[in-house]
């Protein structure tokens, strides 16, 4: 699948590339990314640099579609946010599966699925940013990738990231009890799920 790109008012939604390396590094530093999510830690340049190499091939390969959110007219980092695609769904998201093999399954119902990750630079937070690009990039796999449902989980106790999906609509459908690695260890996770139409 070729990267796409989002605009939704003041915000741009793109692939991340190389020219945004230095600003991933110094977000992905902040101790409340570190805390509630799986980047490296400590976090340095060459992390942000992989960072932008995987998610270009996770594209073309049809693993994830990894967005950088951008200010649109600053052209300033303000996040990341990325839908995973579940393995095993009935139907392909482009006409070309990867050479790998296709990672759908002609025998399993409905339509694909994903699941749905964030993180929000800290300048950007307390602003809308977060929910504004989750709610967008939810909108476009609904949309544009004709997505069935999109999930979410989050390690109990990771308040702002609960508070971000309920705002979108998530409907959170209760707890997985160590249902979650997080650095190195298993731990309780709310999970919660969208399906089209609910996005707010």
């Amino acid at each position: 699948m070729d990267p796409a790109e989002i605009t939704a008012g003041s915000l741009h939604l793109r692939v991340p590339q190389l020219a945004e390396v230095e600003q991933i590094a110094a977000a992905c530093t902040d101790p409340e990314i570190a805390r509630w999510t799986r980047v490296p830690s400590p976090y340095g340049r060459q992390d942000a640099v992989a960072f932008v190499h995987r998610s270009l091939e996770d594209w073309h390969a049809d693993r994830a579609a990894t967005f950088a959110v951008l200010d649109a007219t600053t052209a300033g980092l303000l996040g990341s946010v990325r839908l995973v695609f579940d393995p095993l769904t009935s139907e392909p998201l482009t006409s070309n599966p990867p050479a790998s093999g296709p990672r759908y399954d002609p025998d399993v119902p409905g339509g694909p699925t994903a699941s749905v990750g964030y993180w929000t630079a800290p300048q950007a937070r307390g602003a809308g940013v977060g929910r504004r690009a989750v709610a967008s990039l939810c909108r476009w796999g609904f949309g544009f990738l004709a997505l069935e449902r999109i999930s979410w989980t989050a390690a109990v106790g990771n308040d702002a990231s609960r508070r971000l999906a309920e705002a979108v609509g998530f409907t959170v459908e209760g707890v997985a009890r160590r249902g979650l690695v997080l650095h190195g260890r298993r731990v309780d996770a709310w999970t919660g799920s969208l399906l089209p139409g609910e996005v707010r």
